[in-house]
């Protein structure tokens, strides 16, 4: 299965042996301006992205808040829960560890489960909110890894929705840029500065008192 982001203007592939094989195209849209819907929109996201120190981890910080317009308090008690979905799209050459990422969620009570799709580099998070976090900041913390020297930062696409009512759709995108772009540039830039330096090789060969 393979991915592709516009613009494409040909694929060109060639099937040997006997199978199947298929092609789908899939477009989606999302406005990179701020802009205001007709109708309230139940849903709040906020997304920050900041860099580790050390080797190539991006620590990330998801937010989310969940009020019901009246027009869904209408259909549901004020004791029900409402699953929210947030689907992330991972721009290329990075990666997400699974262990890494489960004991992250574990603290957050309120994730139910979550699913990282390897073929579409899609992280999802499914998120129960009960009517007393209604209008409340529900933050969890997860870690992307950079897999190869990045020269050029796409916005990531944050997807949110009702899980029961997928036609309230909340779409996002969120800029991510890290300075210098070479993998694991501050991880070198570190190692160099713990290596002995000329001047301190005298006091290195010192011998020692016993």
């Amino acid at each position: 299965m393979f991915h592709f982001t516009v613009p494409v203007r040909e694929v060109t592939y060639s099937v040997k042996g006997y199978g199947m094989a298929g092609v789908a195209l899939f477009e989606s849209y999302a406005d990179k301006e701020q802009f205001k819907p007709i109708e309230p929109m139940p849903f709040k996201l906020s997304q920050e992205f900041l860099p580790k120190t050390w080797l190539t981890e991006i620590a990330a910080k998801t937010c989310l808040t969940f009020t019901p317009t009246p027009e869904m308090q209408r259909f549901v008690k004020d004791t029900f829960n409402r699953t929210i979905v947030i689907d992330i799209e991972l721009p290329s050459g990075m990666r997400i560890e699974e262990n890494q990422i489960g004991f992250f969620l574990s603290k957050v009570e309120y994730v139910h489960h979550f699913d990282y799709n390897r073929c579409f580099n899609k992280l999802s998070l499914f998120v129960v909110v009960p009517s007393t976090m209604y209008g409340k900041d529900i933050c969890m913390d997860w870690c992307l890894e950079r897999l190869s020297t990045v020269v050029n930062w796409s916005p990531i696409s944050i997807r949110v929705y009702d899980y029961l009512q997928p036609e309230t759709t909340l779409v996002r995108l969120f800029p991510i840029q890290f300075q210098p772009a070479l993998l694991g540039y501050s991880f070198v830039e570190k190692a160099h500065e713990l290596r002995p330096k000329l001047d301190s090789l005298p006091l290195l060969n010192k011998p020692k008192r016993v």
